[in-house]
């Protein structure tokens, strides 16, 4: 009678060595795959922002929100305030690849805002928040979170010389407005845009709110941002310096190609200087 035969040691670990082998190959290739299904569902919400503000607009003559710097009503007219009733899901004001709300540093933090007692708001706290643990370690409810933010130029804004400054872009049928981004990744609720800032020098850097907290490499070395015209991209982190985030802007700014007289070579060699962790990008 023959007798029955199983695997020897050496068969089953040179098995084991080729799933492992396999498994080395594939980590890498998932984890792309992952960080592109990421980057996609970004853009999706990013899109889905864009149908909010052309509904807005639409209904609003052609304007975004109007609010006041330092007031109660300027407050509580801030953008995720404002659209509230237009999305339920609060997850809309993240990035999915920046969703912890008690993350608050590096390129995947998220923002938080205290509203607390000087600037009360009966309406939150919003649909679906929760309450939050500030660093100080009080709990407070009217707390909203994200990680995406607007820019500065894009609203209505009243009051003093805000009222009649010609940068604001103010409403959605604007010339130019394809490339003026209305809302990108960000470290904070709100963002600046000076194409003549020097990069960030490192990922993540929060030092100033000019470009650094928009300059986050979330999505391989791009970010994605619905723009005036509701259209939603990505865009390559050096690009973000070749936007016309208000209507006063230079597009042909300091840390651009066009800066360097459209040398791409020597811009190249002033972003490595200042932000080599950026060397592997394209300029634009």
């Amino acid at each position: 009678m023959k007798k029955k035969r199983g695997f020897t040691l050496i068969e089953l670990l040179v098995v084991i060595a080729i799933i492992a082998l396999l498994m080395s190959i594939l980590m890498p290739a998932l984890s792309k795959v992952k960080k592109q299904a990421t980057a996609v569902v970004c853009l999706s919400r990013l899109k889905q922002w864009g149908v909010i503000f052309s509904m807005y607009t639409g209904e609003n003559d052609g304007y975004f929100h109007s609010r006041e710097i330092g007031t109660t009503w300027g407050y509580s007219r801030m953008w995720p305030y404002v659209y509230q009733k237009m999305y339920m899901d609060p997850k809309m004001r993240f990035c999915p690849a920046a969703e912890n709300a008690t993350r608050d540093t590096g390129p995947l933090g998220t923002w938080n805002y205290s509203v607390g007692s000087y600037y009360p708001i009966p309406t939150l706290p919003m649909p679906g928040e929760r309450e939050y643990e500030v660093k100080s370690g009080t709990i407070q409810d009217g707390f909203f979170t994200g990680s995406y933010g607007m820019g500065r130029f894009i609203e209505d804004m009243k009051g003093g010389t805000t009222a009649t400054d010609p940068a604001f872009w103010r409403k959605a049928d604007a010339r130019g407005g394809s490339n003026a981004p209305v809302l990108t990744d960000c470290q904070y609720l709100y963002f600046f845009g000076d194409v003549d800032a020097e990069p960030p020098a490192y990922n993540g850097d929060y030092t100033t709110p000019d470009m650094h907290w928009i300059c986050v490499d979330r999505h391989g070395g791009f970010v994605n941002v619905v723009f005036l015209d509701f259209s939603a991209r990505n865009v390559g982190l050096k690009e973000l310096w070749t936007l016309k985030y208000a209507r006063t802007t230079d597009i042909c700014g300091a840390w651009s190609v066009c800066g360097f007289g459209g040398n791409p070579r020597l811009c190249q060699a002033a972003w490595n200087e200042i932000a080599p962790w950026m060397k592997n990008f394209p300029v634009y």
